[in-house]
């Protein structure tokens, strides 16, 4: 049925996110191991392991393919700012804000700090990523950012950010199974 079907779509995303945190770790690192621990800490993280469990939340188990090939894009772009790599670039950029926005705004730091750490080595990279980060501004604005606006207006331009952000791990369970390790501070409160 419908949910054997998402369940075996959020397991194929799980392993093309591995093979992604892989294929991005071991071309930008250098490190087989390294890379193939890396996947596997990713695929089995708890990003993961707490989504997969709610039939609401597999888009988010789908977006999560993105970050990894959208680093190994961003790497690609400092070494050569061909069209190949501005493309490619923009269009995964584009499917991740089309695939989980709030995600996607989330993740603009690590990838501006990502930018960040590719930008400090030689003057080279610099060049190519001034080359072609206009041109993947200007697509992802276009295949992304326009398609939203729309939608974000009737929303009256509000994020839809959680106020609770332990609020997903009490509905998971996963508060239930800590509050045998982690001492509850009400109960030490109230017994003195």
């Amino acid at each position: 049925g419908p949910l054997l079907g998402a369940k075996l779509l959020c397991l194929g995303c799980v392993a093309l996110a591995g093979w992604a945190t892989w294929r991005f770790l071991r071309d930008y690192a250098q490190l087989q191991l390294g890379a193939a621990l890396g996947a596997l800490d990713y695929m089995l993280g708890p990003q993961m392991n707490t989504q997969l469990r709610r039939e609401e939340h597999l888009v988010i188990v789908v977006a999560l393919v993105f970050p990894p090939l959208v680093l190994r894009a961003l790497w690609a772009l400092a070494q050569r700012a061909g069209a190949r790599e501005i493309l490619g670039l923009a269009l995964l950029s584009s499917l991740f804000v089309l695939c989980n926005a709030k995600m996607a705004v989330c993740f603009f730091p690590l990838g501006v700090a990502f930018l960040g750490c590719l930008a400090w080595g030689a003057p080279d990279p610099q060049a190519q990523l001034r080359k072609g980060l206009p041109w993947v501004a200007l697509l992802v604005g276009v295949l992304a950012v326009l398609p939203l606006l729309p939608g974000l207006r009737e929303q009256g331009f509000s994020t839809l950010f959680a106020d609770d952000p332990l609020a997903e791990a009490r509905i998971a369970g996963i508060d239930e199974r800590l509050r045998g390790r982690v001492p509850d501070r009400g109960d030490a409160v109230s017994r003195r």
